[in-house]
Order: structure tokens, then C-alpha cells, then sequence
């Protein structure tokens, strides 16, 4: 069996980088064997960044005071998969630029899709029904992290391709320029060609009314 916590970025590609305030997901996810592993629940999730700690999933909801920030009740699972979209931030007194994220996954013996949060409209959480809940005995603790980069800093291959980009637009401003430098010469010596022609036709003129 095997189990991975990944971040994705827009196109649900795992990352390990992002920039201040993009959005991305946090993905469960594992490879099901056993009759009983029919899919995947987060119980519960931290931010870690340096000394400093912040609960954002328990009791497989999103924290009440930051139900605002993430907007969503928690993470959505779809048979063997359970995601959470998140606005990559920083946490409060912490200098590092690097967010952990702690999670405790619980495996269900029957399909368990759709929000792990089912929430009243007033906002409190329903009991579970018998057969939802995941299984007690398996209860795995899994970590990520994600390097969180200033807004403006190129991530991933994105530098290869603005260098690259850079490269390309200094080979374009050279060629303009020795275009530009080619054509100047071609056109002083038509120059000088016309004066020199003009001026000795002038000349035989003159010898010939002499």
C-alpha cells in the first residue's frame, strides 16, 4: 500500500515551490490493495512554518476562526483521492520560507466521496452514518512541505524559459541593429555612386561646350 501527501499546483502537477498568495491543493492520495481500503479522509491537518504552528483541519473540518480564510469545509474526497484548495500564505512570527503540512489520514473500508465536513446549514457538523466513518485502526500521519517565493520570482522552469526569453529578445535587438547598420552602408554608397556619377557627367557636359 502506498500512501503520499503532495501539493499540486493549477494543473495538478505535484510542486514543491509556489509564490506568495497562488493557489494550490493539497492532495491525498494512495495506491488501494486490501477490499477494505476503499478510500481516503483527512482528520486533521497543521501549517508549519519555523517554531510557529497553526491548525487548519480537525476533526475533519476546517478550523472555525479560519473557515473564512480557506472557505471550503475541508478536504473533498473522490474514491482513493482527497484534495483541499489553499492560498499559499505565511504564518505569523515565523522568517522561514518554508510551510509544512502535517496531516492525519484515516482509510474507509467503504467509499467515503464527497466533502469530509458534512455540515448543517447553520454550520455545525452532522454525525456520521454507520459505515462512514473511517476505520479506527488505520490511521496514518503524513508531511509535505512547500518553498512559499516572493510575487515576481520565477518558479519551477519558468526562469529557464525567461532567460531564455531574454536571450532570444538580445539576438533579436542584434540582428535589427545590423540590419539597420547594413542597410545605413547601402545607402551612402548609393549615395556617393550618384554624386560620383552626377558629377562627371556634369563634367563631360562641360568639355563638350567648351
Amino acid at each position: 500500500m502506498a500512501y503520499s501527501l503532495k501539493i499540486l499546483d493549477n494543473t495538478q502537477t505535484p510542486t514543491d515551490t509556489a509564490k506568495f498568495g497562488e493557489s494550490v491543493f493539497l492532495e491525498v492520495s494512495m495506491d488501494a490493495t486490501d477490499a477494505d481500503e476503499q478510500g481516503v479522509q483527512v482528520e486533521s491537518c497543521t501549517v508549519i512554518s519555523g517554531t510557529a504552528r497553526l491548525p487548519i483541519i480537525e476533526n475533519f473540518c476546517v478550523v472555525p476562526d479560519k473557515a473564512l480564510v480557506f472557505q471550503l469545509g475541508g478536504f473533498v474526497s473522490s474514491k482513493t483521492r482527497a484534495t483541499f484548495p489553499i492560498t499559499v500564505f505565511g504564518l505569523e512570527g515565523s522568517q522561514s520560507t518554508l510551510l509544512s503540512f502535517e496531516c492525519v489520514v484515516k482509510v474507509c473500508p467503504s467509499p467515503c466521496d464527497g466533502l469530509n465536513c458534512p455540515a448543517t446549514p447553520a454550520g455545525k457538523r452532522k454525525r456520521r452514518a454507520a459505515g462512514d466513518e473511517p476505520t479506527q485502526d488505520k490511521s496514518l500521519k503524513m508531511a509535505t512541505q512547500i518553498q512559499v517565493l516572493p510575487i515576481g520570482v520565477p518558479i519551477s522552469g519558468s526562469q529557464t524559459g525567461q532567460q531564455d526569453s531574454n536571450s532570444m529578445t538580445c539576438m533579436q535587438s542584434l540582428g535589427f541593429i545590423v540590419t539597420v547598420a547594413v542597410l545605413s552602408v547601402l545607402l551612402i554608397v548609393a549615395m556617393v555612386t550618384v554624386v560620383f556619377m552626377f558629377t562627371t557627367r556634369r563634367r563631360e557636359v562641360q568639355k563638350q561646350g567648351a
